[in-house]
This record gives structure tokens, C-alpha cells and sequence, in this order.
């Protein structure tokens, strides 16, 4: 009895860490948390994998345009924020989109650096060729990611 107590101790930390991995960050308490911080246009997207994000998979994203419209209703600046269902998912993801801009697009590997970043499920593009994800941009995407 007394190693049994133990290992059940054990083997239910073990349970909820691994759940508490499966899926760190969601998609609405960082869309509100943006929000309440001053971000302007975070949209939820239901199916991210139309219109250019999520990678080729149906996970929850938001699209971002802090910088408006541009000419032609264009947006000057587009991020995509994809949420995967876990962290695996989530490296796959980055390594899918960083293939393609280098094989498909010529991007350099720091042009890449400049544009798409990732933290744990998450991954954060940004669409625009000539704006890369600002400093200010970043911090406050990673202040904001949620649970």
C-alpha cells in the first residue's frame, strides 16, 4: 500500500502534464487578452486553412491587421496566429511554412526570422513582404498568449 499511493501520485502528474502540454495556448482567451491590451482588428478565424492560414490543417487561428487597410482594401499588415492542437503539431507547422517560403517563394533564411516565430503550439506569420513582426508586435503576442 504504501508504494501504491506513490505511483497512483505519480502516474496522475504525469496525466496532467501531459495534458497541460497537449494544448498550452487557445485561440479566444489570447484574442481577448489582445484586445484589452489596445490591438485593434483581431479576428477569430473558423476556418483558417481557407485564406491562408493554418497551414494546410483546420486549426483555430486569428488574422491580425494592426495596420488597417491599405490601398485597395489590402491589408498593410496581416498576421496569422494559428493555434495547433498540440506542440508537435505546432513544430510541424512552422517547419511546413518555413519549406515552403524558402523552396516555393526564394525567402532567405533571415527574411524567415524577421516573419514567423513559434511558441509551443503557436505559430505567428506575418504576411506582409516588407514588415517583418515588429519588436512591440512579438511582445505583446507572447504577453498574450493564454491558456
Amino acid at each position: 500500500m504504501a508504494v501504491l499511493i506513490p505511483l497512483l501520485a505519480l502516474a496522475l502528474a504525469a496525466s496532467a502534464s501531459a495534458a497541460a502540454q497537449e494544448s498550452p495556448y487557445q485561440a479566444r482567451p489570447t484574442r481577448w487578452c489582445l484586445i484589452r491590451h489596445g490591438a485593434q482588428r483581431p479576428q477569430s478565424v473558423t476556418q483558417p486553412h481557407l485564406g491562408g492560414l493554418g497551414f494546410g490543417q483546420p486549426y483555430d487561428a486569428i488574422r491580425w491587421n494592426p495596420g488597417g487597410p491599405g490601398a485597395l482594401g489590402i491589408p498593410r499588415d496581416l498576421i496569422g496566429i494559428e493555434f495547433a492542437p498540440n506542440p508537435a503539431r505546432g513544430r510541424a507547422s512552422e517547419r511546413q511554412v518555413r519549406h515552403i517560403l524558402r523552396a516555393d517563394y526564394g525567402y532567405s533564411v533571415a527574411w524567415i526570422r524577421r516573419h514567423l516565430m513559434r511558441r509551443a503550439n503557436v505559430v505567428i506569420a506575418a504576411y506582409s513582404f516588407n514588415r517583418p513582426l515588429t519588436a512591440a508586435q512579438r511582445a505583446l503576442l507572447l504577453a498574450c498568449l493564454r491558456p
